[in-house]
C-alpha cells in the first residue's frame, strides 16, 4: 500500500529513510514537469497517484 500526500516542509529534510530508495523532495511544479516530460519513469500505481495529487491540487 502506498500513501500520497501534500505537505510544507522546513528544516533538515531526511535523505534517507524507512527502505525508501532515492529519496528526494521536490517542488509540485517540478513533479508535473517529470510527468509531462516521462510518465514511464513512475510505476504504474505511482503514476495513477500522482495524476490524481496532480488534478486534486488544482
Amino acid at each position: 500500500m502506498g500513501a500520497y500526500f501534500r505537505c510544507r516542509a522546513e528544516g533538515e529534510l531526511l535523505e534517507a529513510g524507512d527502505e525508501t530508495k532515492h529519496i528526494r523532495w521536490i517542488p509540485v511544479d517540478e513533479l508535473r514537469r517529470l510527468m509531462n516530460e516521462d510518465p514511464l519513469q513512475f510505476s504504474d500505481v505511482d503514476r495513477a497517484g500522482i495524476i490524481y495529487y496532480l488534478k486534486a491540487g488544482k
